[in-house]
């Protein structure tokens, strides 16, 4: 099967479209410049590309000078991380980055307060967002919690390994998101929303200087949302055998054969995990639609036969299912 790309939940579109209290901004405009069409926000199910998605955040930072993107009480003006980030390359080691990070936005006078709390074995990044009156949801903490251990991870060449992730605020709907976007369990109702992680990691040096921080900072917010996937153990090794074997000779019978366990087994610990056999398979046929619909040159049936599909209809019906609009609609508009 050819390589998937992992997709992003149409909720968070829903989140910025919510957050944005402009009326001088034209958010159909920056819909259409991304190339998500409006008729897939009427599906949760939907999904946008990483590409979309990007585009649709930098729109929203160029057209409201804010990369707190109407979130918060405060604008954060746009281009206040890439200064932050310009004296970051300068610093010895991931300690001082996160203690810089604390001062940095403190000093500046943001609606973003972080904090490090630490012991003799663990570290914990507070992260604390002063939310708009008019933006009740959660997706600035969750975003810039997913940011600032990317980046992090970004300077020190090699992934953060955290013991978890907590957020002040209780589960919600779209919690299986968070397998794509953090590396490790995540915990709520907890004091403070917060990465913690062992307290030794705090040396690891910072590998990147300018030169390789200028090819980066072209590349945002895209290389946000394109890092590797973190997911739970079996919801991960049900993804990457679909992937492999492809969705023709799939079964749970085979990959708990694979696990060697029984397939009522691997049902059980996907649903701990708060997934499905199905509901995986769907998700990776989904991003692989995704994928395969930018590619202009493949036919719809050409791309439902790779799909598994028995014809072009029965792809076109299910698409419909996920997304709310037809594979020719969300190919034309993206």
């Amino acid at each position: 099967m050819k390589s998937v790309q992992q997709t992003i939940s149409i909720h968070f579109v829903h989140e910025l479209i919510s957050a944005i209290d402009d009326q001088s901004v034209d958010v159909q405009l920056m819909l259409s410049k991304a190339g998500i069409n409006p008729r897939l926000l009427t599906s949760r199910l939907s999904r946008v590309t990483p590409t979309q998605f990007s585009r649709f955040i930098l729109s929203i930072w160029r057209s409201m000078d804010d990369e707190f993107m109407g979130m918060a009480n405060k604008n954060a003006r746009f281009g206040m991380f890439m200064l932050m980030a310009k004296h970051a390359v300068c610093l010895p080691d991931l300690g001082s980055f996160f203690r810089y990070l604390s001062d940095f936005y403190a000093l500046t006078g943001s609606a973003m307060k972080l904090g490090l709390e630490e012991d003799e074995e663990w570290v914990r990044l507070t992260l604390k967002t002063d939310a708009n009156t008019h933006y009740s949801g959660y997706t600035l903490d969750e975003f810039y919690l997913m940011v600032w251990h990317r980046f992090g991870s970004w300077l020190v060449g090699k992934t953060i390994n955290l013991n978890s992730v907590e957020f002040a605020f209780s589960e919600p709907m779209h919690f299986s998101e968070y397998q794509l976007m953090y590396p490790s369990p995540v915990i709520f109702n907890k004091s403070a929303n917060a990465l913690v992680f062992k307290r030794s990691q705090m040396s690891l040096p910072i590998v990147q200087d300018e030169g390789s921080l200028d090819q980066y900072i072209r590349r945002l917010p895209y290389a946000w949302f394109t890092k590797q996937a973190y997911q739970k153990t079996f919801t991960k090794k049900t993804y990457d055998y679909l992937v492999r074997v492809g969705f023709a000779n799939a079964s749970i019978e085979h990959l708990a054969n694979e696990l060697y366990i029984t397939s009522r087994t691997l049902r059980r610990k996907l649903a701990d995990e708060k997934g499905s056999f199905q509901s995986i398979k769907d998700r990776v046929r989904l991003d692989q639609a995704i994928t395969l619909l930018g590619q202009k040159k493949l036919s719809i049936h050409n791309i439902s036969i790779e799909l598994g599909f028995s014809d072009a209809p029965s792809f076109s019906r299910a698409f419909k299912n996920w997304t709310g609009v037809s594979p020719h609609t969300f190919r034309a508009k993206s």
